[in-house]
């Protein structure tokens, strides 16, 4: 059965959550408002429209503005960030001795393709993956949909692929395609649902393809 290595993009290959919460999070203390983590966790995972917690509607309900004068102030804060960003621990060393090995590999994210791509293209990663799909192809995680396409684009067996998360919804979705998971949470999932994770590791310097059964002979 052919193997591949599918993973989530925001927080997993890159530390992109931390950063979009920490320029909400700015925003908000500027303004003598509280962005408790917690709030944010429970958005992380799942797409806009089934998310429990939208920092557009909390700023419009706080009096801070409408999303069309709130946006650019965001955008500006978030943008420094994304500067500075830098794959994930682990990452490239992954990527590059799968790709050394003939694994294949993709990207499910629910966020938009614009998103994904402009950021794997500006990390070096693009390269990497011969499928990219993002919550323009299908429904959101903890819907199965965007794993179930990266396979089949791949040619894969999902009961022989390894799915890389860092969310709860993320793990769920990845077990409803029928594949084996490694969770990676960070400081805003560690109080998500993990345990349907056949591993969990503290980042992915923990993660070889000999410990997921796919270095070969």
């Amino acid at each position: 059965m052919r193997a591949a290595l599918v993973f989530d993009f925001d927080g997993t290959l890159a530390p992109t959550e931390a950063a979009v919460h920490g320029a909400w999070e700015q925003f908000f203390r500027e303004r003598g408002h509280a962005l408790p983590a917690s709030r944010w966790s429970s958005a992380i995972g799942v797409g806009e429209e089934g998310a429990p917690y939208d920092p557009w509607a909390e700023a419009e309900r706080l009096g801070l503005g409408a999303r069309g004068a709130v946006e650019p102030l965001v955008q500006r804060l978030l943008e420094d960030r994304l500067d500075a960003l830098r794959p994930a621990p682990g990452a490239l060393p992954l990527l590059e001795e799968a790709a050394q090995r003939g694994v294949p590999l993709g990207v499910a994210s629910g966020s938009s393709a614009s998103w994904v791509l402009r950021h794997l293209e500006r990390l070096g990663l693009r390269r990497f993956f011969a499928t990219v799909r993002t919550g323009d192809h299908g429904p959101a995680k903890p819907s199965p949909a965007l794993y179930r396409l990266a396979l089949e684009d791949l040619g894969a067996a999902p009961a022989a692929s390894w799915a890389v998360e860092d969310s709860g919804p993320g793990v769920a979705a990845a077990r409803a395609a029928g594949m084996r998971v490694v969770a990676v949470p960070h400081r805003l999932t560690t109080d998500h649902e993990f345990s349907g994770a056949d591993l969990v590791v503290s980042s992915l310097l923990d993660v070889t393809l000999r410990r997921l059964g796919l270095a070969g002979p």
